[in-house]
């Protein structure tokens, strides 16, 4: 081969791995151009010198070295594929038996039986009582446990997510589970912060193969500034590792809700947690005679049961003093009332992270009178500090000082059993006007901004969000923008300038980039028509991203009746199927259903090759094997193959949680399964009093499909427990589900809700309350109506935005 061939070959190999992204084509390019080869050599001599390690493990990979290799030698490509794919092979095999050598220093993380003390993983501290035991009580295993252990047992990487409140245990779950992994590594990552030390160790090579990736309070990894990247790069990570990674997390149920919920503004984590979280949720009972046996053995689980503690792990851990503390603390400081109040406030409002000094000395005082705040010392904020931050029982601290950054002066870190109560208690609650002048005053980071921008936005607040939501706007966040043309404090000239010039200059390469602003601007028609034109005309520069991404992409560019560009976009995706069906179930269905119901030229044919490899590489549970069947082409051969797994494997179905149920049950119908359906459906009937709901839509979608199929005895009792236990958590989702009991002529069921939510439902966002007011006029209910009108008056006087 020439000198110059040699270097070409050098160059292609570097510009293959630019594009490939594989640490593999890296070395070779490295090799190609370090070691020496003859003039002469022939690429299968080239290919000698590349044994099996060093060959790309992916086949796609290795077809455009062999590419690269046989342009330069000008020999037949097929000669070469053949020999180098045998050596791929024995690379596959060659790194499935043998872990790669290395000095274990090199490594991230420490093997796992260094962590002998749970608190080291932040498990929280014990309640200290004389003559108990020191250290953490011994562990009480709990229904979860073994779920969890076999799961963490399984072959293959995993991201496994252990859901539930704080102080229930499930750190100390995750911590006992692990030591059943002795031999392997478990890294921590926490600095510089939590969010870009994740990203970094996801994207060295530094991660050994039997590894445990540590995520404890997995929303301080996925909600701050960087945490859509670690998400993106943890999804990404969990792809294509080829190791047993396993990433051990934990996370709040409400934090799991806000992540996973459709309108969520955190697409990268919603994917992730979506498509490839195993949740495993804690039970919070232990059972009558572990308790027994485990307070023989030590006085603080004694104490708990003594107490009649409904959360025996909470007690240990000091949740209930914490509370206690809150409630006294005013008596003794009312600067420490004070400061621990808007820190919940801010906690609830805002992200759950830390609140700085220079926040709690300009809004702690409207906590208290101005009576109280007179009778304080010139230091009152420190001397108020200083009380937050003592120990309570030797277990833990209300308020926690936190390092200062370079960046940052001192800020403070609330417990968390106190974030779990004010979120619980305090989030329907007006904050004083002080608040938000605080927030604008100190917030600065974008991701901050942002939240308390949407919490201004549900309040009223609406030049306290246009202050909030104006920087972002201008910096090119397509929230923000959507925002602002909705805000009517806005100059709506204005908004709509600095969106259009966004829209002329927009990346349409960057696809999540894209579809953000497409979902922003849903009711911006003409924005939206402005922005299909500019993909429609660089069609050529559009590219793939998350399912759902994806498909608002080339619904838009259908819905313009942009048909050329759209029949790019479809060839597009039908070459990329590899990379869409690592992606979030959902969001790959609602794809295939698009591109199978589309009228573009080759979309169909899209949908089919897409669908085939998800089925091909996904294990499905029946849930979403029946909503997979009725998305694609009943009368292809895949059909008939998902039509067979399901009936296998109908009999596993979760017929319990609420939140599964309509969506199995109503593909089921669609699909043409009547008699699975209906089996289900007939089983649900009788049971519908252990069913567990939730503050989704489900249990009215369940309602629905009862009174739609005649099953009226179990519409009324599934109704009953609506009215009484249903928490729709927003004003505008209770007037969805009085308007759903009326609808299916739940009267008693109806009435009793519609009581509940006038004395004590939800008024946020402070539209929809405005529109509950109106219902409740127009069905008659006017005592209802001004009860509630005068709860939304007063959260309005109070706030500051009536």
């Amino acid at each position: 081969m020439p000198a110059d061939a040699h270097q070409r070959l050098a160059e292609g190999l570097r510009t293959l791995y630019e594009a490939a992204g594989s640490p593999t084509l890296r070395g070779l390019a490295r090799r190609a151009s370090e070691r020496s080869i003859a003039p002469s050599a022939s690429a299968a001599s080239i290919s000698e010198w590349m044994n099996a390690k060093s060959l790309p493990a992916r086949q796609g990979d290795l077809a455009a070295v062999v590419a690269e290799l046989t342009v330069s030698a000008n020999r037949p490509a097929h000669q070469e594929m053949k020999r180098l794919e045998e050596l791929r092979k024995e690379a596959q095999q060659s790194r499935l038996r043998k872990p790669v050598e290395r000095d274990p220093g090199k490594w991230l993380g420490k093997p796992v039986e260094l962590y002998n003390d749970p608190i080291r993983l932040e498990v929280h501290r014990p309640i200290r009582i004389a003559g108990a035991p020191s250290g953490v009580p011994d562990y009480i295993e709990r229904s979860h446990d073994r779920e969890l252990i076999d799961v963490l047992l399984s072959d293959g990487p995993q991201f496994i997510v252990i859901v539930g409140g704080s102080s229930t245990g499930k750190t100390r779950a995750a911590y006992e589970a692990a030591q059943h992994l002795r031999g392997w590594n478990l890294y921590h990552p926490v600095a510089p912060s939590k969010p870009k030390a994740l990203t970094a160790a996801l994207e060295s090579n530094e991660l050994n193969k039997r590894t445990i990736i540590w995520l404890n309070e997995l929303q301080e990894y996925l909600l701050p500034e960087g945490g859509e990247q670690a998400a993106a790069a943890l999804n990404d990570f969990l792809g294509r590792v080829p190791t047993e990674v396993k990433v051990l997390a934990t996370i709040w149920p409400r934090y799991w809700q806000d992540l996973t919920s459709a309108s969520s503004p955190y697409p990268h984590a919603r994917s992730l947690l979506n498509s490839m979280a195993v949740r495993i949720d804690v039970n919070p009972k232990f059972t009558s005679e572990s308790l027994r046996t485990a307070a023989r053995a030590d006085l603080r689980i004694k104490a708990a049961v003594k107490a009649g503690a409904a959360g025996v792990t909470q007690y240990v851990a000091a949740g209930p003093a914490l509370l206690e503390f809150f409630h006294d603390c005013r008596d003794i400081n009312p600067g420490t009332y004070a400061v621990l109040s808007a820190a919940m406030d801010a906690s609830t409002i805002g992200p759950p992270d830390l609140v700085s000094d220079s926040f709690l000395r300009v809004c702690a005082p409207a906590y208290i009178s101005p009576e109280e705040f007179g009778a304080l010392s010139d230091q009152w904020l420190e001397a108020a500090i200083e009380l937050a931050s003592k120990e309570l029982r030797g277990a833990a601290r209300p308020l926690s000082r936190i390092r200062p950054t370079a960046s940052s002066g001192p800020s403070y870190r609330l417990a968390d059993y106190l974030i779990q109560y004010a979120q619980s208690e305090r989030s329907q609650k007006p904050v004083p006007k002080l608040f938000w002048d605080s927030v604008l005053s100190t917030v600065d980071d974008p991701v901050t901004s942002s939240v308390f921008a949407r919490a201004a936005d549900e309040r009223g607040m609406f030049e306290t969000a246009a202050a909030l939501w104006g920087p972002l706007a201008h910096s090119g966040d397509p929230e923000a923008m959507g925002a602002l043309l909705g805000n009517p404090t806005v100059d709506k000239r204005a908004a709509h300038d600095v969106l259009d010039r966004f829209i002329q200059h927009v990346d349409v390469s960057d696809t999540s980039m894209v579809a953000w602003l497409l979902s922003e601007l849903y009711h911006h028609r003409a924005e939206r028509s402005l922005l299909a034109a500019r993909l429609a005309q660089n069609s050529k520069d559009l590219a793939i991203g998350r399912s759902f991404d994806t498909f608002l992409v080339f619904e838009q560019l259908e819905e313009a009746g942009a048909f050329e560009a759209a029949k790019e976009y479809a060839l597009l995706i039908k070459r990329s199927v590899d990379l869409i069906i690592r992606d979030d179930f959902w969001s790959v269905i609602t794809l295939i259903e698009a591109l199978e119901e589309s009228i573009v030229d080759g979309a169909p044919q899209a949908s089919s090759e897409l669908a085939q490899a998800y089925y091909e590489n996904n294990v499905m549970s029946p849930e979403h094997l029946a909503a997979f069947l009725s998305r694609i082409d009943p009368t292809s051969n895949l059909a008939r193959k998902a039509r067979r797994t399901l009936h296998e494997v109908a009999g596993s179905a979760d017929l319990i949680k609420v939140l599964t149920i309509p969506p199995y049950i109503g593909g089921l119908f669609f699909s043409g399964e009547d008699d699975l359906a209906r089996a289900a459906l007939n089983r649900v009937a009788t049971q519908i009093g252990i069913l567990e709901l939730d503050s989704s839509y489900a249990p009215l979608d369940l309602l629905d499909m009862l009174q739609n199929r005649g099953y009226r005895d179990s519409v009324v009792e599934l109704a009953d427990r609506i009215s009484l236990e249903f928490d729709p958590g927003l004003s505008h989702a209770a007037r969805v589900a009085l308007q759903r009991l009326k609808k299916n002529e739940c009267v008693d069921a109806f009435q009793i809700m519609a009581t509940r939510m006038a004395e004590a439902g939800p008024v946020l966002p402070l539209l929809g309350a405005s529109e509950l007011i109106q219902f409740f006029s127009a069905e008659g209910l006017i005592d209802l109506s001004r009860t509630y009108a005068k709860r939304v008056s007063e959260f309005q006087a109070a706030e500051g935005s009536g």
